[in-house]
């Protein structure tokens, strides 16, 4: 999973969303939560060649 990290300020709809991941990345098996900081809705794209190598590193296990 990825996440990005955003502001250190969020808002009530903001956190819940956290928590949500949070619990989801607890829930699934086999998975690893990535957080990239300062990143917005386009993290993936933001952080394009570390989103690649992670998510490659990951398929590849």
């Amino acid at each position: 999973m990825a996440w990005p990290s955003g502001s250190s300020c969020l808002s009530p709809s903001a956190a819940k969303t956290v928590a949500n991941t949070l619990d989801l990345a607890r829930r699934l098996p086999n998975n690893e939560l990535v957080i990239y900081p300062d990143a917005g809705h386009a993290g993936i794209f933001q952080f394009n060649e570390q989103f690649v190598e992670k998510a490659l590193e990951f398929l590849t296990k």
